[in-house]
């Protein structure tokens, strides 16, 4: 959430949040930013002319301002959804994905794209120790995504990585994981199937 926030402030839009405690790099990010952020949960922390509201998938069925904006008639969007509408139009999605080493292929990725001037787009999982930070807007056609199968939101509970419509798709060894959303490992399986499949139909429509 606050590597989308940081590149929705950097083009141009304003941007505040809410959230429970925060913590270091994450806080002081915001705090540099200049990102107002409350703490806590409450009807009144989505202001007046707010255009569109973005919600975590920590956030329940029951939070109060996914239903403020509801109530409002307001667009709500996933983490997902707006990484898709917002930074990928025009861009050549690379998505990493995988059980294991995703953050680190991916911030690879994105470093072997940059160092050889193609000027990429990331949003990688972690900070990069030699730029200080783990995402980037960029000018160019690439943009490399962190992705994996673990749901968007509580209104969408498909897998994280469909949304991002990969042209590239990088997938690392798969084990069975996140057991709150997927019976077994054919279930993980048929998911990663999923996203090979969309790649696939993606790249053959470029």
């Amino acid at each position: 959430m606050v590597p989308l926030a940081a590149l929705l402030l950097e083009e141009g839009h304003r941007v505040t949040g809410s959230d429970h405690t925060l913590y270091p790099p994450m806080s002081t990010t915001l705090e540099r930013l200049g990102i107002p952020v409350a703490t806590g949960f409450a009807a009144d922390h989505v202001p007046p002319d707010t255009d569109v509201v973005v919600v975590g998938n920590a956030a329940l069925r029951d939070n109060v301002e996914a239903a403020e904006a509801v109530r409002r008639g307001l667009p709500v969007l996933s983490l997902l959804q707006a990484v898709r509408d917002y930074l990928l139009p025009e861009k050549t999605s690379i998505v990493i994905t995988g059980t294991h080493g995703k953050t680190t292929t991916s911030a690879l990725t994105s470093w072997l794209l940059l160092d050889s001037g193609r000027d990429p787009g990331f949003l990688v999982g972690g900070e990069m120790q030699n730029l200080g930070r783990g995402y980037r807007r960029g000018a160019g056609p690439h943009f490399v995504l962190e992705g994996d199968e673990y749901n968007a939101a509580f209104f969408d509970r498909g897998a994280k990585f469909l949304h991002y419509e990969p042209k590239h798709l990088f997938v690392g060894n798969i084990e069975f994981d996140h057991a709150d959303l997927y019976a077994d490992l054919a279930a993980v399986l048929d998911a990663f199937r999923k996203v090979v499949a969309l790649c696939r139909k993606t790249a053959s429509s470029s």
